[in-house]
This record gives structure tokens, sequence and C-alpha cells, in this order.
């Protein structure tokens, strides 16, 4: 059995379609602490998976999911 890194697990709560979430709300879906998810977040912006919108505050994230042809 494969166990799912935190970074699986946020692309799998967040899904195909573009939302807005806090990452509390985040760690609660996935079941890890919040300051866990903040990095992993921070490490999927740099990758360009997730997105920040402009001017929000830090722990409010606007999730886009890269679609893999």
């Amino acid at each position: 059995m494969k166990t799912k890194t935190i970074e699986e697990k946020l692309i799998k709560a967040l899904g195909r379609r573009k939302t807005t979430i806090t990452a509390s709300k985040l760690a609660d879906k996935i079941g890890h602490p919040v300051p866990s998810v903040r990095r992993a977040l921070v490490g999927l912006v740099r990758e360009g998976v997730v997105h920040r919108d402009a001017g929000a505050p830090p722990h409010l994230y606007w999730m886009s999911r890269r679609l893999v042809a």
C-alpha cells in the first residue's frame, strides 16, 4: 500500500474545480496540522499547482489544479 504525501492529499481534496479555501479548513479536511499544510501549499505555489489570490491574506489561497494530459 502506497502512502500518499500531503501534497497528493491536498490536490485530491481540491479536486478539478477552482475554489477559495483556507489552509485551516484544508487541514481539517485531510487530517494534517495547519503548519504542515501551509508549508505544502507554499511548495505547490512554487510548482504552479496552487495560486494565491492577489491581495488575499496569507492564509487564503485560490486553488487551481493543473490538468495533467
